[in-house]
């Protein structure tokens, strides 16, 4: 399995995809969540539920545009990770967010019972 997932640092054609690919799909999720803040409605209530037809104020603060400038600032580390990273401090700091938000994105399945959050909730060691 290991050997599956090696890649080849001198095979210039796939390094680097897997980050373009997270910056297209962030960047491709920010411009639905501020087609969101903008009033459009199209998929939102499959995404928000209820809180798309209510549409509170700090939904439309919180959830759309400050949900869609993470997923811009998501896109910038998606392209900073497909580039061959600086040495030193900039490179350690590209390297460590994306094993953060890697970390973030696991912990947070939407509608997964298998979601480590849920669990922490129920079992009560998440308060």
């Amino acid at each position: 399995m290991l050997l599956a997932m090696y890649e080849d640092p001198h095979d210039k054609t796939t390094l680097g995809l897997w980050g373009r690919i997270a910056c297209v799909w962030a960047v491709a999720f920010a411009v639905l969540h501020f087609y969101w803040a903008l009033g459009g409605s199209w998929g939102l209530s499959v995404s928000a539920g209820p809180l798309a037809e209510e549409r509170p104020g700090w939904f439309v603060v919180v959830g759309l545009w400050g949900v869609g400038l993470l997923c811009l600032v998501g896109g910038v580390l998606g392209w900073l990770l497909a580039r061959p990273r600086p040495r030193g401090l900039a490179g350690r700091v590209v390297k460590a967010l994306g094993w953060c938000v890697c970390a973030v994105l696991l912990g947070r399945v939407p509608g997964s019972d298998h979601c480590w959050v849920k669990s922490l909730r129920r079992s009560g060691s998440g308060r």
